[in-house]
């Protein structure tokens, strides 16, 4: 009698670990996140930083097991992911929501998730210096000023501190401070009060300048290239200059790209650039074509030819073509002193048209 007792326990035992064991490991056929309380730009990010929404996304499949141990990380996720808009001390509501369909015997699940953001961090204090090696101040850090970026009473704002920790070295770069590094920057939290202390101290170092700029052999005549280059030697050292002059080779057709390599000297405190000169292809070629109900169906072909000899003159040509008209134009195009935004354009110009059967011809000739 002990032993069919026995037996009927250890039965039942089973038929129960069997069963929890089934529910815990069962597989979730469908999840959602409801997140309410946000505003819509923070709502985004918080979303993108919670593991189990990135699992839903990607159609993952998750047991139930792995549910409860997602949404409990979930609530943490969340209270990080305001953080950095100066939220310290959200309250959270949530709820883990079951929907068991049996005919499917499908798992669905919802995630409610609630949150009231509470008083944002408030900027209190801000201590703002810039660290010179020299005892002489350097009258071009007067229009230096963080206030540009982040002022006292703002709400913390990660993004927008870093946004300013960036301009304000690029700032100072542009001034000549090649080395100027961060030599404090930290933000001290008071989570009682809602407030926060910011702390930026930049260590500056020395004033570097610009030297030599050389550019590699090219079929464009040294000389014309000099004329893009905005950088003079014995100048302060400029992150803008640099990008200018890219810009300006870049924008001249005749080159695709320039790599720009910096050579420092330390002892002088002198940086000599060496840039490469990579050509664009001489011609450019694009044709069009379309329908309409005058024309019936008209043709466009245009030809650039980027550099036609060593000075830097180029040339481009349009041909538009229809039934009813016809028309070439092309253009001689020469640099002047300042090849970056002034050419001299000799133009020709000859089309055919037809209207009321006759057909009409025409030329242009101009500089």
């Amino acid at each position: 009698m002990q032993n069919l007792k026995l037996k009927k326990t250890l039965s039942i035992f089973i038929l129960a670990i069997s069963f929890f064991a089934t529910f815990s490991f069962a597989e979730i056929n469908k999840m959602t996140i409801n997140l309410q309380g946000l505003p819509t730009e923070i709502k985004a990010n918080v979303l993108s930083n919670i593991t189990l929404q990135d699992l839903i996304e990607r159609k993952k499949k998750i047991t139930e097991k792995e549910l409860d141990d997602l949404y409990h990380k979930a609530l943490q996720e969340v209270l990080e992911a305001v953080k950095p808009y100066g939220y310290y001390n959200p309250k959270i509501k949530s709820s883990l929501d079951f929907n068991n369909n049996k005919k499917n015997n499908s798992y669905n699940y919802t995630v409610n998730i609630k949150v009231d953001l509470g008083k944002p961090i408030l900027i209190k204090e801000i201590d703002f210096s810039l660290e010179e090696k020299s005892d002489n101040t350097d009258p071009s850090l007067v229009n230096i000023k963080l206030s540009k970026y982040l002022k006292v009473g703002d709400t913390l704002n990660q993004i927008t501190y870093e946004d300013a920790k960036n301009l304000i070295l690029e700032d100072i770069l542009n001034l000549g401070y090649f080395r100027a590094r961060w030599k404090e920057n930290k933000i001290y939290i008071d989570t009682k009060h809602n407030t926060c202390k910011i702390v930026l101290k930049l260590k500056l170092g020395s004033v570097y300048y610009f030297n030599n700029v050389e550019f590699s052999k090219s079929k464009i005549k040294e000389s014309l290239i000099k004329k893009l280059n905005p950088i003079k030697s014995s100048q302060r050292y400029s992150a803008n200059l640099i990008s200018q002059l890219q810009s300006n080779l870049r924008e001249s057709g005749y080159f695709s790209h320039a790599k720009i390599n910096k050579i420092v000297d330390k002892a002088s405190k002198k940086i000599d650039l060496k840039v490469d000169l990579f050509l664009n292809k001489k011609n450019l070629y694009a044709f069009g074509a379309g329908l309409n109900t005058n024309e019936a169906g008209r043709f466009v072909l245009t030809w650039n030819r980027r550099y036609l000899n060593k000075h830097g003159s180029s040339m481009r040509m349009k041909a538009y073509i229809s039934p009813i008209a016809q028309l070439i134009n092309a253009k001689l195009l020469i640099p002047g002193r300042n090849p970056v935004n002034e050419k001299y354009n000799i133009q020709a110009e000859v089309d055919r048209e037809i209207i009321n059967k006759r057909i009409l011809r025409s030329g242009k000739f101009g500089v």
